[in-house]
């Protein structure tokens, strides 16, 4: 015993890795003193835009694949037709010329 009345030595060897596991864990581990907004559903109070009607990836299961940012509500396949320059050609001195091009593509979107 010591000064304070605490036994020493009587601490097994597995509580002591135990309590290091826990320690480095701790150290790395985030903690949130407030809940997370819903980031799926419009909040316009909050500044939320919601995912309804958003462009994603059917093809990944990452952070912008259709599974996940669509937030279980599923996706739509849509052709989305837009124009864009193209065929740019430089032309001296020191003008761009670009046509315009009509580009229609499938997309994925929220529902």
């Amino acid at each position: 015993h010591d000064e304070l009345g605490v036994e020493r030595g009587t601490r097994q060897p597995s509580a002591d890795k135990n309590a290091a596991r826990m320690a480095r864990k701790l150290e790395t581990s985030l903690f949130y003193y407030q809940r997370s907004p819903n980031f799926c559903e419009r909040d316009l109070g909050a500044d939320i835009q919601g995912t309804v009607g958003r462009k994603c990836n059917r093809n990944t299961t990452t952070s912008d694949g259709c599974t996940s940012l669509c937030c279980g509500r599923g996706h739509s396949q849509v052709i989305q037709r837009r124009a864009e320059r193209c065929h740019c050609k430089f032309q001296w001195c020191c003008n761009v010329e670009c046509e315009e091009c009509h580009v229609e593509e499938w997309i994925s979107i929220c529902n």
